[in-house]
């Protein structure tokens, strides 16, 4: 029953600023929490590390609730924007927030995060080697392995975004403007695979015996 979600700094006081010459508020994204209360979102508040500096979005929270993951163009950040994550306390306080580092992060664009129930981040970045464009990476955060670009069909030449997993129901929705504007899209594994394999000596072609496969 607690929703975070991003939104416009305007409604907040002074969190913006004002440029008189074209008579425009210049704000930033933030983020919000809010409670459902007899069926209806209420007690919306701004998260206190909000910044009218810096923008604040996406957010994702884990299953447990008590890390919430987002993205930022905040001091410390390694790019245009970074991944970031931040302790959910008791009574609605909050820790410091920390950059997830280049494990994650790069020099260019790293947004839209998602946290599945297994500890698997999904994101999307300009800044790795991929297909072009915003393209959709995992890294399991339980592992400490690297990221790896998660291919096609999902990704392709034009911006792939906001990937998002149904543990349960086994189905991924993502956003994308392949076809010229941003749509939603919906995507489902083929099969799991198992790989039988064989380790062979490379001169005499025999079978090694006990082999491990890293």
């Amino acid at each position: 029953n607690t929703m975070y979600f991003a939104s416009e700094s305007f409604k907040e006081k002074k969190q913006f600023e004002r440029d008189k010459e074209h008579n425009l508020k210049l704000g930033q994204v933030f983020l919000y929490r809010a409670t459902k209360e007899n069926g209806k979102w209420a007690n919306v508040t701004a998260l206190p590390f909000n910044d009218k500096k810096w923008s604040t979005g996406n957010p994702a929270i884990s299953k447990d609730g008590k890390t919430l993951y987002f993205a930022s163009d905040r001091e410390g950040t390694l790019g245009s924007s970074d991944i970031w994550k931040v302790e959910v306390k008791e009574g609605n306080t909050y820790g410091e927030p920390v950059n997830l580092g280049p494990k994650v992060n790069t020099e260019a664009r790293d947004n839209f995060p998602y946290i599945t129930d297994g500890n698997k981040l999904f994101f999307s970045s300009d800044g790795r080697k991929g297909f072009g464009g915003l393209d959709v990476f995992m890294i399991d955060l339980g592992k400490g392995t690297d990221a790896i670009n998660i291919g096609a069909p999902i990704n392709t030449g034009k911006d792939d975004f906001a990937f998002s997993f149904n543990d349960s129901k086994k189905i991924g929705f993502f956003s994308s403007n392949r076809d010229g504007i941003d749509k939603l899209y919906s995507a489902t594994p083929l099969c799991a695979v198992e790989a039988l394999v064989f380790v062979k000596d490379a001169v005499t072609g025999k079978a090694i015996a006990a082999a491990k496969v890293a």
